[in-house]
């Protein structure tokens, strides 16, 4: 990001207000950054691929499951993936490193990123979608999150939130 000095926004609208309101303080943000447009079939694909990582988990850990479904984003036409489970798991370390070697070895690797400390933490990245499993020793409670990313698909949102 670019600071200017006071008085100097470099646009001419707010050029003639400082110099007319002097006593008034103007912050100029920059302009927000967009959710990336996408297809009707580019939202399908991220959440057969947050599904498909959901059924390996599930299948590596008794008793998680891990539903995926889409969601509305923050502004109207925009949908996004996720996916959240959880299940008791006695020994949280030697399940990370197992759920750790199994995103590591796929298809498509994950850039994966661990966290020691009260609360383990796995977090893996794989283009738009993110990978975030957790587990704490005092409940011994491992959590999974996946998400897919936000895709502006416009009119269709509405359409794709209808066929959970």
């Amino acid at each position: 990001m670019e600071f200017r000095r006071a008085g100097s926004t470099g646009d001419p609208f707010w050029e003639a207000f400082r110099r007319r309101h002097p006593d008034v303080d103007v912050v100029v943000l920059p302009p927000e950054r967009g959710v990336p447009s996408g297809s009707v079939d580019d939202v399908l694909a991220t959440r057969a691929g947050l599904v498909e990582v959901a059924e390996a988990l599930t299948a590596a850990v008794p008793g998680l499951v891990v539903p995926v479904e889409l969601r509305r984003g923050v502004r109207p036409g925009v949908v996004e993936s996720v996916g959240r489970g959880s299940a008791r798991v006695a020994d949280g370390p030697r399940v990370l490193d197992a759920l750790d070697l199994l995103l590591a070895g796929a298809t498509s690797p994950w850039r994966i990123r661990r966290t020691a400390g009260p609360v383990a933490v796995l977090d893996a990245v794989r283009g738009l979608q993110g990978c975030r499993i957790s587990w704490g020793e005092a409940h011994e409670v491992l959590v999974v999150t996946l998400t897919g990313g936000a895709l502006d698909v416009g009119d269709a949102a509405d359409e794709l939130i209808g066929e959970r």
